[in-house]
Order: structure tokens, then C-alpha cells, then sequence
């Protein structure tokens, strides 16, 4: 019997590359995929910082310097990760343009990546539900705001966990050569959009005078 934790990253890693083969067709890429949610992780932890600073302002903490180590560390993970999603996309568009498969990433088996996969899932529903319920947040002081900001700061928490896992799947994904990515969605769609508005000309053919017997 296959083990259900190996099962669940199968599960996890088809669904990262059925989002990833969609992304082609649309006019996106693997990479495009990749900035885009490495934009949502630097997103989560700046705002968790942004949020965390803010409700120093209503509580009795007087910690700063943690949330705005999260401000810095969302920024600067932002450009580190999109450099090296430039190199990655480097190398393995090499690797295509010889026929040659681009490696796969992983580094640990499958049951750990899909039990450490699990764990961030979990806290993110566990943020998501915090976010939406009624109940007051222990850890931050009684008055509405330091409550709202806490739970400002558990629901980025929640997107955090999420594009963490994402990233670590959709790097494993198989990319397709450059050649495959079609125009944007955006695009065609304006593109179409042009011609209805503004159709081509319609060509009149011009009648062409039979010549005169008389001159033959």
C-alpha cells in the first residue's frame, strides 16, 4: 500500500504543474507563476510587519523591532528570490533548448515534504478561521484595534503558509520551451476586441475592361 503521505505530494505536485501548463496558455510561464507567488510570500511578510508595527501603536507591547525585522526581510526576499528565478529560468531554458530535462529540486523524500506541506496547510486554515471568527485573540490587548490588526496579521500569516507551500511544488514543476507560451489572455482579448470595433476594409474588386476586338 502506497504510503498516503507520498500520495498526498503526488496529488500536491500534479496540481502545481496542471497550474503551471494553464499559465502557458494564457501567456504566462513557469517563472511568471514562480515571481508572481514569490511576490505573494515578500507581500505576506511585509504586511505581517507592516500590521505587526502598527499594533505596537494600540498595546501595551513595546516590541517593534520584530515586525519591522519582518518589514526588511519581505523586501529583501523579494529580490533574492527573483534573481534566482531568473537564473533558474536561464539554465533550464538551456537545458531545453539541447532536449535535455531540467532536474528536479526536491531534496528530501516525498512523506517529509508532504508532512512539512501539511503542517503549513493546516496553519493557514487554522489563520484563515481565526480571521473570520468572533472569538478575541490571545496574545494582543482587548481594544478593537489591536484585535483587527491581529487578525490583519494572522490572515496574511494564512497567504504566507500557503505561497510557501505553492513555491515549493511549482518549483518541481516541468516547464515548457519558450516557444510553447502563447500571446496573453489580456492581449487577444484586446486584439479581438480592435478588430470588431474597427473591422478591415472590405476589397472591391475592380472590373477589368475586356480589350476592344477592334484593335487586334
Amino acid at each position: 500500500m502506497k504510503n498516503p503521505f507520498d500520495t498526498l505530494d503526488d496529488i500536491l505536485l500534479k496540481g502545481a504543474q496542471k497550474v503551471v501548463d494553464k499559465a502557458y496558455d494564457i501567456g504566462y510561464d513557469k517563472y511568471d507563476v514562480l515571481r508572481k507567488n514569490n511576490s505573494l510570500t515578500s507581500a505576506s511578510i511585509t504586511i505581517m510587519g507592516l500590521y505587526g508595527v502598527m499594533e505596537t501603536m494600540y498595546s501595551t507591547n513595546n516590541h517593534i523591532l520584530e515586525p519591522a525585522i519582518f518589514v526588511l526581510s519581505g523586501l529583501f526576499l523579494k529580490l533574492k528570490s527573483d534573481s534566482k528565478i531568473n537564473q533558474m529560468e536561464e539554465y533550464e531554458n538551456d537545458l531545453l533548448s539541447k532536449n535535455l530535462k531540467p532536474p528536479s529540486y526536491r531534496k528530501i523524500p516525498k512523506y517529509l515534504r508532504s508532512i512539512g506541506s501539511s503542517i503549513l496547510l493546516s496553519a493557514s486554515a487554522i489563520c484563515f478561521y481565526a480571521y473570520f471568527s468572533e472569538f478575541n485573540l490571545h496574545g494582543f490587548s482587548n481594544n478593537s484595534q489591536s484585535q483587527q490588526l491581529g487578525k490583519y496579521i494572522l490572515l496574511s500569516g494564512g497567504f504566507l503558509a500557503t505561497s510557501l507551500v505553492a513555491n515549493d511544488y511549482l518549483i518541481d514543476t516541468t516547464p515548457k520551451p519558450p516557444s510553447a507560451k502563447k500571446s496573453k489572455l489580456w492581449d487577444r482579448i484586446k486584439e479581438a476586441a480592435r478588430e470588431y470595433i474597427t473591422p478591415k476594409p472590405e476589397l472591391i474588386p475592380i472590373p477589368v475592361k475586356k480589350p476592344d476586338r477592334r484593335y487586334r
